[in-house]
Formats: C-alpha cells, structure tokens, sequence
C-alpha cells in the first residue's frame, strides 16, 4: 500500500517537474531527466512489486532496502531538477565558441575515411562472423584478439559517422547521390547490432536522429509531422530491438514470461539493482569511485568499472568490462557521500551535462543542430554509467564527430580564448540572429 503511494508521488512529480524542463528550460536536459526515470521507475515497480523479478537476476536484497532506495532517488531528481531549471537557463544564454569555415575542400576525405571504416567492418563480417559477439567486441581495453577489439571499437565509431551522414544529407549539402551509400551503411550499422546483440546504439542513433528533426520540425512549425514520423521510426526501433533481444537470449519459442515480466525485465532494469546492492552492503567507498573515475576516463586502463566493484559483494567473477548488470549513474552518490549522495549526485550530473550541452553553445545554428544531435545520442549511455563518461565520451565521441563534420562541411570550432559573450542561443533550437537570417520565427529563450 505504502509503496504504490510512495511510487504514484513519485511519477506525478517526475511528469510535472519534466514538463516544466521541456517548455521553460532545455529539451536535452528533459531528455536526459526522462533517461534516469526510465532507469529507476521499472526497478521500483519490479523490486516492490514483484521481487521474484529481481531475484531471477540474483540481485534482491531485502524489502527493507526499498526505502532508502527511494528516498536517495526522489532527493537526486529534487536537487538535479532544482540545478536544471535555476542555473540551466542562465548558462544556456552564453556562447562558448565561433564557428570558422574553411575554403578548402576535404569532403573526399570524409568519404574515404567512411568508405574506409565500413569496408572494414564489411571484412571482419565476412571473414569472423561466426566469431562475431557481444563480449568478443566490446569495450575498449584490447583482449586476447585484438582484431574483435577493434573492430568493437570501429562499430562504436559508426554512430556518430552515421549523425554526420545524416546532417549532411538532411541538410542538401552533399548531392542525394549519396543517399544509397547511406542507406548500405545502415544494413551493415543494423548487421552487426543483430550479431553483437546491441541495442544501445540503435537508441543512441534513434535519439540523435530524432533531436535533429526535432530541431527542424521547430523551426518549420512542423512538430505534428515530427511526432507521427517518430512514433514510426520509433516502433521499428523497438520491433528491432525485440529481434535483438530474441537473438540475445537464443530465440526459439521457450520463453515462458508474462507480458509484465517482458515489459520490466529490460535493459533499464538491472543498473538500479547496483544502487540496491550498495545501500544493502553499506558499500561507501569515495576514494574508490575517483580511482575508478581517473582511470576509466581514459581508455586502455583497463582499471574495473563501479558495476563490476559492486557485484563482487554479491556475485563475484560475473561482471566484466563488457558484460554485467551495468550501473545506475545515482549510485554514484551513494558510494561517495552515503544517505546525503543526492548532493553529490545533483552536482555532478548537472556538471556533466551542462559541459556536454556547450558543445551546441556556439554561434552558428548549423553547428548547433549538428551537436545537440551528438549530445542526445548519448543521453542514454551516460545515465547507465558512471560519472568518467562524461570526460571519456567528450574525446572519444565528440571531438571525432566534430573533426567528421569539418572534413564533410568545412565548419570548424574557434574558441576566442576566455571571452563569453551573450547569446540567443536555446535548447535545441537556432538562435534568433540565424532564425531571422533564414526568415523563420524566433523562438522563446
């Protein structure tokens, strides 16, 4: 009885506080507060409700676990929510950079370079298909075949070349010539999803897509277009991700749950268990989660990841660098500060965000659009990790992605050393200087 309370107050909270993000202060802070949402509200339903869930993953802890759960969550969305709506919009009226355009011509270089990674990722499916799985290529530390490894890493690498194709061609740059060398890619991005029995980047793809049109569809006064494509788009995605999911766990007929159990045992049910184990062990360890931090915000380190450090409490040897019940990013809090880590964790995410959301903070809308696109394909992956995404995403993602859109567009970033300067700019929206100049109506700041 108390818990059904406890998680309607808590869904009518998150609606209210998540609109007012949405209309008054940023949609990709909406989008990422709707993330840890997703992330949570199914753990508490499934842990509450039904335990017997949660104990098919080996990961219940007790009832009396519940609360402190709740309590660390609803004082996280409070005080990240609190950051959000009050430093959010002060923040989001600076630029951060200049954007520069080169006059030489470097698209073919591009080409080549895509042309190049997808011809290797064609290769090492012809050639190890069959040795072609989840924890074979995934990752970023090199394992006994450092052939899978990087070809884990290349497929990684597919989704942001994927964004730039798309803005690219979206934006009638490049001639529609170009449109079924796109298109191949997709089946061979779509392939290997299939046989890695990744989901991840197919909603990282969705989400940046997505963002893009939505930012167009804005801007056109379009957005009831932009939602009926997207409520397309977005079922083929989740058929698709069905189909993983099946091929996953081995396909065939034998799966005997029910609906609910389907509905809630998901990928966005195990990472809160993490939050569930720590509170259980009264797992506090600050110097911990910054060893782990430092290491795992570079690559080839190969220090284990918080997830794997809390599953040893209860299951040893399962969690590795690419497999495991992954992690909730609340948790985090609890392991620095204990019962007061939603200080921590309203902090630090907010941080995090905000220096993702520069990116798109600059003075040329085309930039914008391009990044706020990068930055809500990652919405997902740094709400299931911990805080070292943020920094290790930024180099390994962003700065890629943006290196890809100068050599197709010949737009690059010029930070003019420590001066900010007031901007229009908004969330996922052009500013007004360039919506004037393109003859479409500003928008609210």
């Amino acid at each position: 009885m108390y818990g059904a309370i406890a998680i309607s107050f808590f869904t009518i909270f998150f609606f209210i506080s998540w609109l007012w993000l949405i209309w008054r202060v940023d949609v990709y802070f909406g989008l990422v507060y709707a993330m840890l949402f997703v992330y949570t509200i199914f753990a508490q339903f499934g842990y509450y409700f039904r335990p017997d869930i949660s104990m098919r993953i080996d990961a219940y802890f007790g009832e009396e676990v519940f609360w402190p759960y709740y309590r660390l969550v609803v004082l996280s969305f409070t005080m990240l929510f609190v950051l959000l709506s009050t430093l959010g919009p002060k923040l989001l009226r600076y630029t951060y950079y200049d954007v520069g355009r080169s006059a030489s011509r470097l698209g073919i270089v591009f080409l080549l370079l895509s042309l190049v990674q997808w011809g290797f990722l064609l290769g090492v499916l012809i050639t190890r298909s069959v040795e072609l799985s989840y924890g074979a290529a995934s990752g970023d530390e090199f394992g006994s075949d450092t052939l899978l490894t990087v070809t884990g890493m290349t497929f990684k690498a597919m989704t942001p070349d994927l964004l730039v194709w798309w803005y690219i061609l979206r934006e009638k740059a490049w001639s529609r010539f170009y449109w079924p060398l796109f298109g191949a890619a997709l089946i061979l991005f779509a392939t290997y999803c299939l046989k890695l029995g990744n989901r991840t980047d197919i909603l990282a793809l969705f989400l940046g897509i997505g963002s893009y049109e939505f930012a167009r569809a804005h801007t056109n006064g379009k957005l009831i277009k932009w939602l009926f494509r997207m409520m397309l788009f977005g079922g083929a995605v989740i058929c698709f991700a069905m189909t993983v999911d099946r091929i996953r766990s081995g396909g065939g007929d034998g799966d005997s749950r029910s609906m609910e159990e389907k509905l809630v045992l998901n990928d966005y049910y195990a990472p809160s268990h993490m939050l569930f184990a720590a509170i259980s062990y009264d797992f506090v360890r600050p110097g911990e989660v910054v060893k782990s931090n430092l290491n795992n915000a570079m690559i080839l380190r190969g220090y284990p990841y918080l997830q794997a450090t809390i599953t040893d409490l209860f299951k040893p040897g399962l969690a590795t660098r690419s497999q495991g019940y992954a992690f909730y990013i609340f948790t985090e809090g609890y392991l620095v500060f204990g019962r007061y880590g939603y200080l921590y964790n309203g902090i630090v995410i907010f941080c995090g965000l905000m220096m993702w959301r520069m990116f798109s903070l600059g003075n040329s809308p085309c930039v914008n659009r391009f990044a706020i696109m990068l930055i809500c394909a990652m919405a997902a992956n740094c709400v299931r990790g911990q805080s070292a995404y943020f920094i290790k995403y930024s180099y390994m993602y962003f700065i890629p992605a943006f290196l890809m859109f100068y050599l197709a567009t010949g737009m690059r970033l010029v930070w003019p050393g420590l001066v900010i300067r007031r901007s229009c700019t908004a969330a996922l929206k052009l500013s007004n200087q360039g919506q004037q100049r393109n003859n479409v109506k500003p928008i609210r700041t």
